[in-house]
């Protein structure tokens, strides 16, 4: 028995099968050549400047990724949950290092599908093969968005305009309460600040009545 079995109904979800049934995709699985492994919090999952050959999907737990500066700090880009895809970029660009690093924010699971094998399990279906790689220029591109919207928020020019921009990034409307997946330090590293001040201007902007927020609930008032 395929030891993925128990994973298709969660992969059936993940963005790159998008449109492929479960039992199409356990007969997929067949095909990849790939690895499971587990992490505890704070293990590397992947190392900045590594070569990857693999995608990976975040199976379970929480991950962020994140770069090194020379000073040592890390200032992260981006969260992960479960379901989430990584270095499906780097895994598609030989010869390439990854810029980043990944490390478990709690214990995790990760699936690591070669690359080859992925896109040889596309060929020999042409409906099915054609869906694969839809969704793998689909995952690619999204990646364009996020890569958009982190950069806007980090060349804001004062922190307030940062933290606006961080939260309007998670935010479903005005006035409606939306979850940010992140405690003060780590929103602190995301927007690049510093913990102290990120409080203080969280904090005046509340009692301006430009937000409400209870831990990491908030709303734009």
């Amino acid at each position: 028995m395929n030891n993925l079995h128990q994973y298709i109904p969660l992969l059936s979800k993940v963005r790159l099968f998008n449109g492929i049934d479960e039992d199409t995709l356990e007969d997929l699985s067949q095909k990849w050549s790939y690895m499971l492994r587990k992490y505890q919090k704070g293990e590397i999952i992947m190392a900045e400047q590594s070569d990857m050959e693999y995608i990976g999907i975040l199976l379970g737990g929480n991950a962020y990724g994140y770069r090194s500066t020379e000073e040592g700090k890390n200032v992260i880009l981006a969260r992960m949950t479960q379901g989430a895809v990584f270095a499906d970029i780097l895994a598609g660009a030989p010869m390439r290092k990854s810029p980043i690093a990944i490390r478990a924010e709690s214990e995790c699971k990760v699936l690591f599908i070669h690359y080859d094998s992925y896109i040889q399990s596309c060929i020999g279906n042409t409906h099915i093969g054609t869906r694969l790689i839809m969704n793998y220029v689909e995952s690619v591109s999204s990646r364009y968005f996020e890569l958009h919207d982190r950069v806007r928020c980090l060349i804001m020019p004062s922190l307030r305009a940062k933290i606006m921009s961080c939260l309007q990034s998670y935010c479903p409307g005005r006035g409606k309460p939306f979850a940010i997946p992140f405690d003060r330090s780590s929103m602190a590293e995301y927007i690049n600040a510093d913990r102290s001040a990120l409080s203080r201007e969280l904090a005046k902007m509340k009692s301006e009545g430009i937000i409400d927020y209870r831990k990491n609930i908030f709303k734009l008032t």
